[in-house]
């Protein structure tokens, strides 16, 4: 899973290359919204100095972006499926003419999110009879 925070930046650590068919393939990214069903796709450089053990994305959530290159996606907070493609040609979007590599699962987080709250019950008046006339 790849963790994102919404309008934050994220270092995406995968093993691409180990399983890519081309030599120094480019990386297309398809992120499905797992309620909405809206599809993305971007390019996102490999930086990683040593290919052949992983590979290494900055992914980066805005509010806008300029276009769908270098890892800048424009999406809200929510949990999305991902599938990354390779492709002969830097910044081809074209997913049709690429070949399937990998998924996984992409959450942006928010600041909406919800959290989980530990609750304490203590033992004081946790014998109250209900009745429903108080009500």
């Amino acid at each position: 899973m790849i963790h994102l925070g919404y309008l934050g930046t994220a270092s995406a650590i995968l093993r691409l290359t180990k399983v890519a068919t081309l030599l120094n393939p480019f990386y297309i990214f398809q992120i499905i919204n797992e309620q909405s069903k809206v599809n993305t796709l971007f390019t996102a450089d490999n930086i990683s100095p040593e290919t052949l053990i992983y590979d290494e994305f900055i992914l980066v959530s805005t509010t806008q972006s300029a276009g769908l290159t270098q890892g800048i996606i424009n999406n809200l907070p929510g949990v999305y499926q991902y599938n990354i493609y390779e492709t002969l040609y830097q910044y081809d979007l074209n997913i049709a003419s690429a070949s399937y590599l990998r998924s996984g699962e992409l959450v942006i987080s928010g600041p909406n999110d919800f959290s989980y709250k530990s609750f304490t019950q203590s033992d004081f008046n946790t014998t109250s009879v209900f009745d429903i006339n108080d009500y």
